[in-house]
């Protein structure tokens, strides 16, 4: 039997005779506090270091899978071509709103909530498994009336065997609330690395063999069930025959303004996806979901590392708005220094990169990927902002961000129709600088925080990203761009262009930024794993972890 306890700096699961639980079993006490849920220990890091150390293993889950996923990607591009792509990636979006519903916000309300019982955990996994059963039935019935709704018969298989994706995910929302909540991010980029292998092997192996859009298809599922399989070895936690209807109210109270968040969240993300496919055709899709690709990889490698930490470290300084503003505004300048130049330098070299990886038979995505680039140089303060609310409680307030962001989004995409996939991108770009001022206004009802201070913390990056627009512009008029060159010359030009722009931005924060800089490595310093107390130290170590929780993350 599985018992839990819950401190300051995370859960703790002790079995009887398992791995960190406390000698001979029973429940774990205060001085276990090496022990959480994912049966690993602390080794008594401070907030600020398991933060930081957070950071670089959540960068390798998020680099390990979308690396894996658009090496794979780039490949299968030449083999399966625009249509197909795009008939896959109207497909997905089906999947993905029934996903995010299965989920329920059940797996962010575990890594928020203070006092957390066990109970509380098995009744959230099975109400997502057998939400889960419920929603893949549902795609899987209504597959051919979405199939005549489009025109596109083929849609109706690859739904159907898509639907089976549903429970299989649900298998890995509670582990991977626990890794989070504990922030074991190890465990989960070892998750996403594999998994990514498995999946690129199987598609590449199919689309080889000739099997088109079901090649996208059996990569998606095999990827899920890789990764399900893994989280739920990476955990000490098991199922068992445990359901309590009241715990599960009492998840619910945070978690369904969760789910709100992230259907609105589905919405910004896919509604233009959605309508692109249903008014454009699959093929029009299928640039627009290429460029989108793109620009979503870098988000998540470069943004959504940090604020995958951020939720968890924001909740343990709910209750001190100083130190959580210094913290929200250092994770906003630190994160921008890396998103706005690599941005700016996709929207700069976009058309060159585009023929490199594709080939000229996607070249009609390279205007729509710099057009949605402009707009993802912005994401930090969108995303750590909304991560800020979430850490806090304020679920409603980040509901009511999303709702309005929805909004824009729709109307947004309505109108960019109009003028086809690259209008659909400038108006996703608009909508991500409309929304920084209102996520903003959103975080001063409850964090002293004002929109120039947020401004003031992209100076750094904005700055070094014009130097290096400049020398990137003067490079471009030696170094001519020629779309019947050979790759080799492509790939030397484009390496040249990325040389010159990188160092023209380093110098620049170098030289005029340095204590930006001076930050940055020491918080790398943070990565460097403390010695073991003595013995006699050990309980000086054990009364300080919890205090450990409420040291500032670095601003």
């Amino acid at each position: 039997m599985a018992f839990v306890r819950i401190t300051r700096g995370g859960p703790d699961v002790a079995r009887r005779g398992a791995r960190g639980g406390p000698r001979g079993g029973g429940r774990a006490d205060a001085s276990d506090h090496g022990s959480d849920r994912a049966g690993v220990r602390s080794d008594g890091l401070s907030l600020r270091a398991r933060t930081t150390r957070g950071v670089v293993w959540s960068a390798t889950q998020n680099f390990g899978t979308e690396a894996i996923a658009t090496l794979v990607f780039l490949v299968l591009a030449r083999i399966v071509g625009p249509e197909d792509f795009g008939l896959v990636a109207f497909a997905t979006v089906f999947t993905l709103l029934l996903t995010t519903i299965q989920k329920a916000g059940l797996g962010t309300a575990i890594v928020q909530r203070k006092d957390l019982s066990d109970e509380h955990v098995q009744s959230a996994f099975w109400a997502n498994i057998l939400l889960s059963l419920a929603l893949g039935g549902v795609l899987a019935l209504a597959a051919p009336w979405i199939a005549v709704l489009v025109g596109e018969s083929r849609l109706t298989p690859l739904l159907q065997v898509m639907a089976i994706g549903c429970p299989v995910a649900a298998l890995a929302v509670v582990p991977e609330a626990l890794l989070t909540r504990s922030m074991r991010f190890r465990s989960l980029a070892i998750r996403a690395t594999v998994s990514g292998l498995v999946g690129g092997a199987v598609g590449l192996t199919l689309a080889f063999r000739g099997f088109g859009a079901w090649s996208l298809v059996a990569m998606q599922l095999s990827t899920v069930a890789t990764g399900s399989v893994i989280l739920m070895c990476s955990v000490d936690w098991r199922p068992r025959v445990v359901f309590s209807l009241g715990k599960l109210r009492e998840l619910l109270g945070y978690s369904v303004n969760v789910l709100g968040i992230n259907l609105l969240d589905f919405v910004n993300g896919r509604v233009d996806q959605l309508l692109i496919g249903s008014m454009l055709g699959a093929t029009e899709l299928g640039y627009y979901a290429v460029a989108s690709r793109i620009a979503k990889l870098l988000v998540t490698v470069l943004t959504r590392t940090v604020t995958s930490v951020s939720l968890p470290a924001f909740s343990k300084l709910q209750a001190e708005p100083e130190r959580l503003r210094r913290a929200l505004l250092g994770g906003i300048r630190l994160t921008a220094l890396v998103v706005v130049p690599t941005f700016a330098g996709l929207a700069l070299l976009s058309e060159r990169g585009v023929l490199l990886a594709f080939g000229d038979e996607f070249l009609p995505a390279a205007p729509v990927l710099a057009m949605l680039a402009i707009g993802s140089a912005i994401t930090p303060v969108y995303f750590l902002g909304t991560g800020a609310l979430l850490g806090s409680g304020r679920s409603k307030a980040a509901l009511k961000v999303n709702a309005i962001g929805s909004v824009f989004a729709v109307v947004g995409t309505l109108i960019g129709l109009g003028f086809g996939a690259i209008g659909v991108a400038v108006a996703m770009s608009v909508r991500r600088l409309i929304m920084t001022p209102i996520v903003v206004r959103e975080l001063n009802r409850f964090v002293p925080i004002g929109l120039w201070q947020v401004l003031r913390q992209l100076t750094p990056a904005v700055v070094g990203a014009g130097v290096m627009t400049g020398v990137i512009v003067a490079m471009g008029f030696w170094i001519t761009h020629d779309p019947e060159a050979s790759a080799l010359r492509l790939g030397l030009e484009l390496g040249a262009l990325i040389a010159g722009g990188a160092a023209a931005y380093a110098i620049t924060i170098l030289v005029a930024f340095r204590d930006d800089v001076r930050e940055v490595l020491m918080n790398v310093r943070q990565l460097r794993k403390p010695k073991a107390p003595a013995k006699n130290e050990q309980a000086t170590a054990d009364r300080t972890t919890e205090n450990d929780s409420t040291r500032e993350l670095p601003a």
